[in-house]
């Protein structure tokens, strides 16, 4: 596992705690709109410092009295086999974990909640299943996505999110939002803004970021489906 990114403070990762945020290298999807293409390619990676999980832990510990949890992020967590062991020791100290997920790795992603190893879930839907593939231009099987949305939904803290790039329509909000519910999935819908400032593919930097009016026509959709439907903005 490599953890190619830290950083120390955020208010907004992990809504209502003071938190650090892991970024682990690596992803099984490949999204356009990818807001942190330099967790893809290896050779970009290099020019980032590599956290060891000595530094991160001593980290945590300095700070017990001001942070309250971590956010682990990527690139994809669950790609790492030594995830699990790697939170066991992050929830240890004493502080809240909280995991984003793709929901790929449904084995892992039951582990990880069964042993109450993190305090709270996000699992990012990208679009409608039927466009999955096109979306994250790589091969996906939609069968481990719905089992991970099975596990998450039972989970007692946890939100859903969709990202609100080029290419996402009000159609893929009503069939998640259809989906969500017919699984007593739609708790929580975080609509998320799309930023043109970094993405993995360039050609996408020419759009403007998701507009306000966007984002409250999408919600007004996704109401219709969820208990509650939060805008996220950086």
């Amino acid at each position: 596992m490599l953890i190619k990114g830290m950083q120390k403070l955020s208010m907004i990762d992990y809504p209502g705690n003071a938190a650090t945020v892991l970024f682990l290298f690596g992803c099984n999807f490949r999204c356009d709109f990818c807001h942190n293409p330099e967790l893809l390619d290896a050779e970009k990676a290099k020019e980032n410092k590599t956290h060891t999980e000595e530094e991160i832990l001593n980290h945590l510990n300095e700070n017990l009295g001001f942070l309250d949890g971590v956010v682990i992020t990527g690139g994809e967590p669950t790609i790492n086999q030594d995830l699990p062991e790697f939170i066991k020791k992050i929830y240890e100290v004493g502080l809240k974990v909280k995991l984003d997920t793709n929901g790929t790795n449904p084995e892992m992603l039951k582990d990880i909640l069964d042993k109450r190893y993190v305090d709270f879930v996000a699992m990012d839907i990208k679009c409608g299943f039927e466009n999955y593939e096109k979306i994250t231009c790589s091969k996906v099987d939609i069968e481990t996505i719905k089992k991970s949305i099975d596990l998450v939904k039972k989970f007692p803290n946890y939100e859903f999110r969709i990202t609100i790039a080029p290419g996402i329509t009000k159609d893929d909000i009503v069939k998640i939002g259809e989906y969500l519910r017919s699984r007593h999935a739609n708790k929580i819908l975080v609509l998320q803004q799309f930023r043109p400032d970094k993405c993995l593919d360039k050609k996408l930097e020419i759009f403007p970021k998701t507009s306000d009016s966007i984002l409250d026509d999408f919600a007004n959709i996704a109401k219709q489906y969820f208990e509650k439907v939060v805008i996220r903005k950086e």
